[in-house]
């Protein structure tokens, strides 16, 4: 990720604590909960994230997933009470989104980008009104705590000049950057002070579990031998076909009956390689897609051919697989309870915004970012009237 990557991401993600109640509460949009970040030890050390497509409208999306209406970063998409709401804001928003999918290998289909971008301006909207119902009673920004979070992005950088360069890079002033952390604190704030006496009891997680035993398991495992020759998005061409060359020659190798661990410890770069490739048990569903098939699709005892992640080439071997057993009721409860006190906090929260965006006007400028049966309305509206003599 380059280091106006950097800037505009964190940016952009401190607004995600908040969507995780408020994301398009009482607006009809989307509710799409957003991914777990997941581990991926077939990752490398060292390896960077894939870059973020966020900050400045122009810096990550391809130009065919990209709303017309964000093309200038600077452009009016929405307005609260008069306030505005940028292009930059929601495709920085939406950004923060999408790294959470790239993280995992998912990619977006054009109107699953639309709708990402739909559910940022309806995250941006509650956030507003939030922060405004909290300055209204009383609470107050830390600013202690937002200056905190601006120099840990400064102390990414060499110098401040390469700081402000990165900035000026993004599009993005120090006055956003501390407008937009103070309204998302301040929403924060609001939402705790409006659900934090939610509660469940533990009869309720019970009834739950026992409902819904058979659902709560653990995960099938496999035992995975690994070789990772790591590439990255920077790599030329040249350098990407001889890492796949690499790992061609270590599966010929392999599949020719020589000891796959020797073969892992002498071409794979992934941290497990003295240990013979041995990544461990790995639960199903917590790698990259192409990663998680292949780890669960191959038979035990054979070797992948060459497949290709966002972490580079790779060549596993299946030892052992196994199946997920049954959670019990000490495993569950805690993490359950948790689950269904922020559903309820999801519920109250909703109702809370609900009531914000009735008292409020809300102006959404950009129509192709209305949420999804507003803008289905509209079109068949606009289809359905006639035409002027």
């Amino acid at each position: 990720m380059d280091r106006t990557g950097k800037i505009s991401l964190r940016h952009a993600a401190g607004f995600v604590l908040v969507a995780s109640l408020a994301l398009a509460a009482g607006c009809g949009g989307s509710k799409t909960a957003d991914p777990e970040t997941q581990g991926k030890p077939a990752a490398p050390a060292g390896t960077a994230a894939p870059a973020a497509k966020s900050g400045a409208p122009g810096a990550g999306a391809p130009a065919a997933t990209q709303p017309e209406a964000l093309r200038d970063p600077g452009s009016v998409v929405a307005t609260v009470d008069g306030r505005p709401i940028t292009a930059r804001q929601v495709y920085g928003l939406a950004g923060a989104y999408r790294e959470q999918f790239d993280q995992r290998g998912i990619a977006l289909a054009p109107q699953q980008e639309l709708e990402l971008h739909r559910m940022a301006l309806q995250t941006l909207i509650n956030t507003d009104l939030m922060a405004r119902a909290a300055k209204a009673e009383g609470i107050k920004t830390d600013t202690k705590m937002i200056d905190g979070r601006i120099q840990a992005d400064r102390a990414r950088f060499k110098t401040e000049e390469e700081y402000r360069q990165a900035l000026a890079a993004a599009g993005i002033s120090m006055e956003q950057i501390r407008s937009d952390l103070d309204m998302q604190y301040l929403a924060e704030m609001w939402a705790r002070a409006k659900t934090g006496s939610v509660k469940t009891d533990e009869a309720t997680v019970r009834k739950v579990y026992d409902e819904h035993k058979n659902e709560f398991k653990k995960s099938d495992e496999a035992h995975v031998l690994q070789i990772l020759v790591p590439t990255s998005p920077a790599d030329t061409p040249a350098k990407r076909e001889e890492a796949r060359k690499r790992a061609e020659e270590a599966y010929a190798k392999a599949k020719a009956g020589e000891d796959f661990g020797k073969l892992a410890a002498k071409y794979s770069q992934a941290p497990n390689a003295a240990a013979g490739g041995d990544a461990g048990f790995i639960p199903q569903g917590t790698q990259l897609r192409e990663f998680d098939q292949a780890a669960f699709s191959l038979p035990v005892g054979q070797v992948s051919p060459v497949f290709e992640t966002q972490a580079g080439f790779n060549v596993i071997k299946i030892l052992e697989r196994r199946q997920g057993q049954p959670l019990s009721w000490a495993e569950v409860k805690d993490r359950l309870s948790e689950q269904i006190t922020s559903n309820l906090k999801g519920q109250v929260l909703e109702g809370k915004i609900a009531e914000l965006r009735a008292k409020a006007k809300v102006s959404i400028t950009a129509p192709e970012l209305e949420p999804r049966k507003q803008a289905a309305a509209a079109g068949a509206a606009g289809a359905s009237a006639p035409s002027n003599p």
